[in-house]
């Protein structure tokens, strides 16, 4: 460590020159007690002995020197003794200083316990080469020692103390044997013991950061960092070696959060830990990786291997979880990739495995996928789907296209908005191609207020040059839309903006956003309509719907999907069903609009049984804004005669 010895050469001068003057102290001593002495003369002599010059006199005169300076020289011996011994405490509290700056370093440099306390005891061993030093742990059986022999027999002598931490707990004890132990011996032991205190506490902090930094603290299992870390080194410790990487998302987890609370999810995840651990051995790295996502990276399976254990965890999963007494419910979607196959370094690996996942999730949830190059492609493109949506909402790329709605007399009652994205290269972008990604992006919450604000604006616009009452425009809301508690408030803005009241404007909703939207969505509808809009159902019989929801939901309007029209030609079952609707709508005081109406045989029977509003090419195709007024009720008449 490059620390000095405890006695330093100044210390020993000290002590050579006390030890000097007290060796001439003695002699001066011994030679003035040893000088001629005289008895004591009679009176009458005692004037002569006394007397300056006399050989008496000068004996006297030198034997009092002699002891004066006896003493001085044995007051100064004495007193560089206490020199010497404060000299070499110095010397002492200086190089355990040095010690304690050099282990706390080697602290700071990573440095296991074992090592330190070895080198401490190297240190420390090195100004007394007759003691042997050791430190036993608690619940250690090897002793961290240092020294010539650690012989019980061959040193007799002993010195014991605990090594206390600041809490006051026993962490182990430090032991010095020797022949001869000397009192400062035993502040060497305190000394050696607060160290060691220091380093023996510092070493399980670090082990206890260390697992926090690395595990997440809910389940124990290895966090996103550990998981990384990991991956990092795939490169150059897998080779050719097959393994296989697991990404797995419990499917709608935030369910049971929002629901039943987060004690019942932190209980949940607790047991899926669990669940995924037990199909994998020891040698598994399993993480957490997020709030509901655990990843899993595995050596050695091979194709078989890893079809058996994905089909083991969506079984598992199928069985309730166990929430402090109350069965819920929860299942997982998995996407694996395989090593070296799906990639040729950690991120292509892991991106593989991300990819797998969404098309597990994409096709119902409640399974698993393993990567094909096919899912990459599909992949690639949604996502740029969804920077063609974002590019379009930030660039000012969206358009309104409007399709008529009329009666069956081919009076003009409505207009449905319908969105596109007018893109400079690849001209005017349909629907189909980007509603799904922006509804599974979140970007379709944005397209809605948009469509909704444009609307508002067109119709402004209609009212003020073309129409005096112009028709009514119909906007689609999501269900993503709808969950928005701010919804109201904002569709209030709009209309204020533009001029309009709420009743130029009917909002359309599917039976899934409507139904399946949970409780935030039904008060946003309930404010809705007690803003003024009117409410239709759009696509009626495609999703969850029954008869019983006409009456259950705020709605005015039925849309009969495009499904049940096309099916009135050559489909037994669709016009019974079209007329119970109708009927039903009719009883309920609700406007019936038939969607899809392409041919003339299609427009005749939903006329005959009274459906209210027509929408289909066979009225018109959807058209820009500019052209809404020159169109007039022109082809809807035509159809009519």
């Amino acid at each position: 460590m490059g620390n000095r010895p405890v006695s330093a050469p100044k210390a020993r001068r000290t002590l050579l020159l006390a030890a000097g003057l007290l060796l001439a102290g003695a002699l001066a001593s011994y030679g003035a007690t040893a000088a001629p002495s005289h008895a004591l003369s009679p009176a009458g002599e005692l004037g002569s002995w006394f007397a300056p010059g006399s050989e008496s006199y000068r004996d006297q005169m030198l034997s009092r020197g002699i002891l004066v300076f006896a003493a001085i020289s044995v007051a100064m011996g004495s007193l560089l003794i206490v020199v010497y011994r404060a000299q070499a405490e110095a010397e002492r509290a200086r190089a355990f200083e040095a010690i304690r700056s050099d282990v706390l370093r080697r602290l700071t440099a990573g440095d296991s316990l074992i090592q330190i306390l070895g080198v401490l005891l190297a240190t420390l061993q090195l100004p007394h080469p007759r003691l042997h030093c050791s430190i036993q742990l608690e619940g250690e059986k090897a002793l961290a020692g240092a020294g010539p022999d650690s012989d019980r027999n061959a040193w007799p002598l002993a010195l014991e103390r605990p090594i206390v931490d600041s809490k006051g707990r026993c962490l182990g004890v430090i032991l010095i044997r020797g022949r001869k132990l000397a009192p400062h011996h035993l502040k060497l032991v305190e000394r050696v013991g607060s160290l060691a205190a220091i380093v023996i506490e510092h070493s399980a902090l670090r082990k206890e950061l260390e697992h926090a930094a690395n595990h997440d603290q809910l389940t124990g299992l290895a966090n996103r960092h550990a998981f990384i870390r990991r991956m990092a080194t795939l490169d150059q410790n897998q080779r050719d070696r097959p393994a296989a990487l697991f990404f797995i998302d419990l499917d709608r987890f935030k369910q049971i959060n929002d629901h039943l609370g987060h004690h019942v999810g932190d209980l949940c995840l607790r047991q899926a830990a669990e669940r995924i651990q037990s199909c994998f051995d020891e040698t598994a790295l399993v993480a957490r990786s997020g709030g509901d996502e655990f990843t899993v990276f595995a050596d050695g399976l091979n194709a078989s291997e890893v079809n058996r254990i994905a089909v083991r965890i969506v079984d598992l999963f199928r069985q309730p979880f166990d929430a402090a007494g109350r069965q819920v419910f929860g299942t997982v979607s998995i996407g694996v990739s395989s090593w070296p196959r799906d990639g040729s370094n950690a991120t292509d690996i892991q991106s593989s495995a991300d990819v797998a996942l969404y098309e597990a999730k994409e096709s119902g949830r409640n399974q698993y996928r393993i990567y094909t190059p096919s899912m990459r492609s599909r992949a690639t493109a949604r996502i740029n789907t969804e920077q063609l949506i974002r590019h379009a909402i930030d660039s000012n790329l969206l358009e309104l296209y409007y399709q008529p709605q009329t009666s069956t007399e081919g009076e003009l009652l409505g207009v449905e908005a319908l969105v596109r994205i007018r893109h400079p290269e690849r001209g005017l972008i349909m629907p189909d191609e980007f509603i799904a990604v922006a509804e599974e992006s979140g970007l379709i919450a944005e397209i809605d207020l948009w469509v909704f604000a444009e609307a508002c604006r067109q119709y402004a616009f209609w009212r003020r040059e073309c129409f005096a009452h112009p028709a009514r425009i119909a906007v689609n809301l999501s269900r993503a839309t709808l969950r928005d508690t701010a919804l109201a408030q904002k569709m209030r803005g709009a209309l204020t903006a533009a001029g309009v009241e709420p009743a130029a404007i009917q909002i359309e909703l599917t039976e899934t956003a409507a139904l399946r939207g949970g409780e935030a969505s039904r008060e946003t509808l309930r404010q809705l309509r007690h803003l003024g809009f009117s409410l239709a159902l759009d696509d009626f019989g495609t999703g969850y719907s029954s008869l019983s929801c006409l009456h259950n939901l705020p709605v005015d309007t039925v849309k009969i999907d495009k499904s049940f029209v096309t099916g009135l030609i050559g489909n037994g079952t669709s016009l019974p069903l079209i007329t119970a609707v109708v009927a039903a709508a009719k009883a309920l005081h609700m406007t019936v609009i038939a969607e899809g109406v392409e041919t003339e045989e299609q427009f005749q029977i939903l006329r005959r049984i009274g459906c209210d509003i027509l929408q289909g090419y066979l009225i018109s195709k959807p058209l820009r804004a500019c052209d809404i007024p020159a169109c007039g009720y022109t082809a809807a008449r035509r159809r009519v005669a």
